[in-house]
């Protein structure tokens, strides 16, 4: 036997033996191309085998760790769970004597989140940062027609633009001044979806009464019903030029009549530390109509993006002894820039090509921002609903920091904020704020 034919044998017993699925490479094809009547013959033995091997493999349920934490899914994808967590530590540091120093767990939220019967959607994320014990979101909805959702439970109500990141995500520690005027978290049902190829997203929802930026709504002391409406377009995102595909833009709003305890105004406007410098009289509580209307804008191209929001809010509150209606306004505008070119992603974190490693040379991504905002009380509110020589009746403020992105998943963040007031003190302005905050955030 001749050398070529023993190598002709071995190849068709390496194919008769194989525990995987048959493939065709270059070199085997090489050779069963020598001889059309050998090549006929081989084909007529893998046949059946590639066919039998594939029967009798069957399908099975599968559990991953990685970036995305922990999944669990099974053989028919109908059902998936994944198990994953944040956790946030900052530190604040005010360049005052007047507000302490702070260095807390911000977060710690495990999540539950995943898919029942193939149709059915829900998250449960406990928190237990900041010494607090609540549930942040715990929902449940119904997803078969991409043009019509149904989500009912406890969740972020679709109004502020940056207030519809999650908390892992966002650009910046702590949302901006806008985010003091919306809802963060409350309970409700709404009605949702895409439309137009995905250029139109909706939501309709109705949502109970509560405080305005906070998440504890579970037992707060408000009462009312809140009807909310947002539609946002990406009209160019199937467009042929690149660099208006990321352009978004919408307009939420709500109405309602809303009964009980009110929310100071503060900043940062969340987490632990901070300035209220907003706050109203003791007794004066929401007594009935408010209103928000929030046009909204994001942008991104290449490794910029950039987000933007306006937030008009009329609430009608009262005091002992009196009835009257309270204008807010606010509004931002906040950038950023990848100096390591990773492409930036509506409403997500940066991503880095390539996670730390020194050996390799590799640091991650690294991305710098900035952003500006502002925030009106109508003069209205003084001195029946708050004291002027103690709450501010305007505050602007700016922001620049880095984020540095060392995995998809770990990331640290240092940023300088400088507030100013204008009233809120016997002699006139309340004296203006400096702060340091930096965070470290595992969010798997």
């Amino acid at each position: 036997m001749t050398r070529m034919k023993k190598f002709q044998w071995l190849v068709v017993f390496i194919l008769s033996v194989s525990k995987v699925s048959w493939s065709r490479d270059l070199f085997i094809e090489e050779h069963l191309k020598e001889k059309a009547q050998k090549n006929q013959t081989k084909e007529q033995i893998k046949k059946p085998y590639r066919e039998s091997t594939q029967q009798s493999t069957p399908k099975t349920s599968t559990i991953s760790v990685g970036e995305n934490g922990i999944v669990i899914r099974s053989a028919d994808e109908a059902f998936k769970v994944r198990f994953g967590i944040t956790l946030e530590m900052d530190g604040r540091f005010f360049l005052d004597h007047n507000t302490p120093n702070l260095e807390e767990l911000r977060r710690a939220r495990p999540i539950i989140e995943g898919i029942l019967f193939r149709y059915f959607n829900f998250r449960l994320a406990p928190d237990v940062g900041q010494n607090r014990k609540i549930f942040a979101d715990g929902y449940l909805g119904f997803n078969y027609w991409p043009q019509f959702r149904i989500q009912a439970g406890k969740f972020r109500p679709p109004l502020g633009l940056e207030m519809q990141q999650p908390a892992s995500e966002t650009l910046f520690i702590e949302r901006g001044l806008p985010s003091d005027l919306v809802y963060n978290r409350n309970i409700g049902a709404q009605f949702y979806g895409d439309a137009l190829e995905n250029r139109l997203e909706y939501h309709l929802g109705l949502f109970r009464g509560a405080r305005d930026n906070t998440p504890v709504t579970d037992l707060e002391e408000a009462d009312g019903i809140d009807f909310i409406a947002r539609v946002f377009s990406h009209p160019f995102i199937n467009h042929s030029t690149n660099w208006l595909k990321g352009l978004g833009v919408g307009i939420a709003g709500s109405y309602g009549d809303i009964r009980g305890a009110l929310s100071s105004l503060r900043i940062p406007s969340q987490g632990v530390g901070g300035i209220n410098f907003f706050t109203y009289n003791k007794g004066v509580i929401s007594a009935g109509e408010r209103y928000i209307i929030t046009p909204q804008l994001y942008y991104t191209w290449k490794s910029f993006r950039l987000l933007g929001d306006y937030i008009y809010s009329s609430r009608e509150v009262q005091s002992k002894n009196n009835l009257g209606t309270i204008g807010y306004r606010a509004w931002q505008l906040a950038a950023s820039y990848v100096l390591t070119g990773e492409k930036t992603v509506y409403l997500k974190r940066v991503r880095p090509r390539q996670s730390i490693n020194p050996a390799q040379g590799a640091w991650g991504a690294f991305e710098i921002k900035a952003r500006y905002d502002e925030l009106y009380i109508d003069r209205g509110a003084f001195p029946v609903f708050a004291n002027p020589i103690k709450s501010a009746h305007s505050a602007k403020s700016w922001t620049v920091g880095i984020n540095w992105y060392l995995t998809p998943n770990i990331e640290t963040e240092l940023e300088y904020q400088q507030g100013y007031f204008k009233g809120g003190a016997i002699t006139g302005d309340m004296p203006s704020e400096r702060l340091i905050m930096a965070r470290l955030q595992f969010a798997f």
